[in-house]
C-alpha cells in the first residue's frame, strides 16, 4: 500500500473514532474516561484508556500553542516524571488542526520527548474539563483522577512531585 492510501485510510478511521467519541461522550460522563481516540504527531491513533488504565501514574498536561504558561510548565513536568519510574507523561495539545506547524515548532523548541497527541476537536478536554482552560493538569492512576490542576505556578509542581512521589 502507498503512503498516500494509508494515510487516508488513517483520516477516515479517526473521523469514524472522533464521531463515535461524541456518542461515548455523552454515554460516559459519568465514568472516569471514556474511549477517546487521538492522533499523536507520527499519525498513529491513540486510545487514551490505553495510558490511563495502568498502575502507574499518568500526568495528563492539557496546553496550547497560544499559553506562555503552559511553554513554562511542560518541560518541568518532563524532567520531574523522568526522575520517577512509576510516571507516564502525556502532552495533549488542544489547538486547531490548523495550527499543526505551530505545534510541532514548540514541540522541538522545547525538546519535549514525551508523547504528544493532538485534541483539535477538544473531545478529550470537554471531557475531563468543562471550563477548557489551559494549562490543565490531571494526574490519574488505576482509572482514577488523584487531583486536577488548572494554570501554572510553582505550588502546582511541587504538589505534583508530592502525589507521585518524585524525588528531589
Amino acid at each position: 500500500m502507498s503512503t498516500t492510501f494509508r494515510q487516508k485510510i488513517r483520516k477516515i478511521l479517526l473521523i469514524i473514532a472522533l464521531l463515535t467519541n461524541v456518542t461515548l461522550l455523552a454515554q460516559t460522563r459519568s465514568k472516569a474516561f471514556g474511549q477517546v481516540m487521538l492522533l499523536d504527531l507520527t499519525g498513529e491513533a491513540q486510545l487514551l484508556s490505553d495510558w490511563i488504565k495502568t498502575d502507574n501514574w499518568v500526568v495528563l498536561n492539557f496546553w496550547a500553542t497560544y499559553c506562555g504558561p503552559c511553554k513554562t510548565e511542560m518541560p518541568e513536568l518532563e524532567a520531574l516524571v523522568s526522575k520517577t519510574t512509576n510516571t507516564r507523561l502525556l502532552l495533549i495539545s488542544v489547538d486547531k488542526g490548523d495550527q499543526r506547524d505551530q505545534i510541532d515548532a514548540i514541540v522541538a523548541k522545547l525538546g519535549l520527548q514525551s508523547t504528544v497527541l493532538l485534541d483539535s476537536y477538544q473531545i478529550a478536554i470537554k471531557q475531563y474539563d468543562s471550563e477548557l482552560r489551559v494549562p490543565t493538569t490531571i494526574i490519574i492512576k488505576n482509572n482514577q483522577i488523584y487531583q486536577k490542576l488548572h494554570g501554572y505556578n510553582r505550588s502546582n509542581i511541587e504538589r505534583i512531585k508530592t502525589i507521585i512521589g518524585a524525588n528531589h
